[in-house]
């Protein structure tokens, strides 16, 4: 049927409903069947709109069908091509892993294996799955689960490995379990809630609001349960995988197998990712809920490194594990030595001596310190004056950071001998003397200081003022907070 006039004559009866959104330029053809069309037609008919609708934006087709003695296990047979059709419209960049892709039906299921770790890893964010069975649903009007699935194909090789090709494989087989870091377990007894989970999980740090659909496995936390008042059971249970955690809400029955579950156990998840509006936060809501068994980390290097960079919780806001806790896991790895280097701090030394001698661990103590200048002066021209001796204690405001850009606008200073307040620096009994500048002050400085150029439009000059101040102070020390700051407004004065 390759004539453009048997094409119209054949859609003539077969046409069920033409939908059409006038302001986004978006036609839907719904046409209808008792059997499944074959890829090739369904092609030419996608190809003789495309032609008649040359305007548009968005062109959708699809085909209810009506089938007797409906089997989704025959049905398949034929549909898969058509679920290939549509994946390679909508998501043409994906379609490569679904053509190597394989799939059986079991009752409702529709169980798809992807046979590329990238591929299953890119389909599932693209939330496939979900489009599959919305597709079969409008199709075929059935109700189809659809799980994709993870199978690794083996490598075939008919010579035996040299020793080298053998060091290899194990070396790539340790890393996939380092960076995997998750593999299930093989037992009808894993299920706690809902269906068996085949998919292999994503990390908590990836998870958004926008996920959707998600599979997850991690360590529980806290666990909560309470009884709402349509008589199910919310059990909500914090998960962590090392890279984030998150909360996760399961609505059940008094018959579901939640009350065994422990904090420290290890669960794989599967659910939708919702913003909780009590929690402001976003949560999972759980449907299927198995057992996992975490498979810790290794190090399986033939030559040990040695950690020379290392923070213990001594160190403030920037680790939360103990000396202790480390050596354990460097001597659970093989490692001979570790360093240590906190911030400033040397709090973790006694610690770490002491379990070095249980674990025969050599601990280099190091420290990241704080360096200071120790050939600066701190006191300038120091004499003899002690403490409870007789010194002045200025402070300055001024119209900026510069002494030599910017003005003295307020002077205030006390003489303290024995400790104690003897005399301060005023012209109208306050220990306050507002000084006049020429440039005027500027706004942020009066929000900052709260001097205005009201406040200092009668006050005595720079110059009247520094003279004052000079008689005031005689030959005492001086003493300051910023000391170098006022004391360098005052010599250019």
């Amino acid at each position: 049927m390759d004539n453009i006039e048997d094409i119209k004559l054949s859609l003539k009866d077969i046409i069920d409903k033409i939908l059409v959104w006038p302001d986004s330029r978006k036609i839907k053809i719904i046409l209808k069947a008792d059997s499944i069309f074959d890829k090739e037609l369904l092609e030419k008919y996608y190809s003789y709109f495309v032609k008649q609708f040359n305007n548009i934006t968005d062109l959708d087709i699809k085909v209810s069908y009506n089938i007797n003695n409906f089997n989704l296990t025959k049905i398949m047979l034929s549909y898969w091509d058509n679920i290939l059709f549509y994946i390679n419209k909508y998501y043409p960049s994906l379609l490569g892993w679904l053509v190597f892709a394989d799939w059986e039906v079991n009752d409702k299921y529709l169980n798809i294996y992807v046979h590329d770790g990238m591929g299953y890893n890119i389909l599932t964010d693209k939330h496939i799955d979900e489009y599959i069975e919305r597709l079969i649903k409008e199709e075929l009007h059935v109700d189809c689960i659809v799980n994709l699935l993870f199978l690794e194909r083996p490598i075939e090789d008919i010579q035996i490995p040299a020793d080298d090709d053998i060091k290899l494989i194990n070396s790539i087989m340790a890393y996939n379990n380092v960076h995997k870091n998750f593999t299930s377990e093989e037992d009808n007894n894993k299920v706690i809630a809902g269906r068996i989970i085949n998919s292999f999980p994503k990390k908590i740090c990836e998870i958004s609001q926008d996920s959707g659909r998600v599979v997850l496995a991690g360590e529980i936390l806290e666990i909560e349960q309470k009884k709402l008042n349509n008589g199910k059971i919310m059990t909500k249970f914090d998960l962590t995988d090392y890279t984030d955690s998150i909360s996760c809400k399961y609505y059940g029955s008094s018959a579901d197998n939640l009350v065994n579950l422990k904090v420290g156990e290890w669960v794989i998840v599967k659910g939708d990712v919702q913003f909780d509006r009590y929690e402001k936060d976003i949560c999972i809501i759980v449907y299927d809920m198995n057992r996992y068994q975490h498979i810790e980390r290794t190090d399986n290097a033939a030559n040990k490194r040695v950690e020379l960079h290392l923070h213990t919780q001594m160190s403030a806001m920037d680790a939360v594990c103990s000396a202790e806790e480390y050596i354990k896991k460097a001597y659970k790895w093989g490692h001979k030595a570790i360093a240590i280097t906190d911030h400033g701090v040397v709090q973790s030394y006694p610690e770490a001596y002491e379990v070095s001698l249980k674990y025969n661990m050599k601990v280099i103590y190091g420290i990241e310190a704080y360096v200071v200048d120790d050939t600066s002066k701190i006191i300038p021209n120091a004499d003899e004056t002690q403490l409870s001796g007789e010194f002045v204690v200025v402070d300055i405001e001024t119209t900026g950071l510069s002494s030599n850009n910017d003005e003295i606008i307020e002077i205030g200073a006390v003489i303290v001998k024995n400790f104690n307040v003897i005399d301060r620096f005023d012209t109208f009994k306050l220990s306050i003397t507002d000084v006049k500048p020429l440039k005027g002050i500027p706004a942020n400085i009066t929000k900052l200081t709260g001097i205005s150029e009201e406040m200092v439009e009668n006050a005595p000059s720079l110059e009247t003022a520094i003279k004052m101040f000079k008689e005031f102070a005689k030959n005492n020390v001086i003493v300051a907070h910023n000391a170098g700051f006022d004391i360098s407004f005052l010599r250019k004065a």
